[in-house]
């Protein structure tokens, strides 16, 4: 199965979209899954990194917004951004015992926003800092580079 094939299926299988095909509200739900297959992909291009967390994820876009969902690890569109190149930290492989220290890292500046540039009460740094940070506390790191151990 291709990643977009495995996206379309993904989207289809969503409960919401699911319940209006057996509500016989097929359209609608056609709709939604094109929606949702046109956003997964364009994401897929505008993202500068992710985090996988025990909830799902969180993808930090180019354009300084992040968008949060369900997927794991394991998701074909997560394995693409893999593929592509894209950072991927997944912090569900945290060492227990190590939260903690996690909460102590900074949070991870997306260019144009340096670590230079300081906003308010938190520190950003750059992605390769703070993945060597968390690559210490065993949280496995995907394409930063020097840093990768997934």
């Amino acid at each position: 199965m291709n990643v977009f094939t495995a996206i379309r299926k993904d989207s289809r299988d969503w409960w919401f979209h699911a319940k209006l095909r057996k509500e016989g509200k097929i359209q609608k739900a056609r709709e939604l899954e094109n929606k949702s297959t046109r956003s997964d992909i364009k994401h897929i291009h505008e993202v500068y990194f992710v985090m996988i967390h025990n909830n799902g994820h969180t993808m930090w876009l180019n354009n300084h917004t992040k968008v949060e969902g369900y997927k794991r690890i394991d998701h074909p569109s997560i394995q693409l951004m893999i593929a592509r190149g894209i950072p991927v930290i997944d912090l569900t492989t945290i060492r227990p015992g190590c939260h903690r220290q996690y909460a102590r890292i900074s949070m991870i500046a997306v260019p144009p926003d340096l670590p230079e540039n300081k906003f308010g009460p938190f520190n950003f740094e750059d992605i390769v800092y703070v993945a060597d940070a968390y690559k210490k506390l065993g949280i496995t790191i995907y394409n930063v580079k020097g840093v990768n151990n997934g």
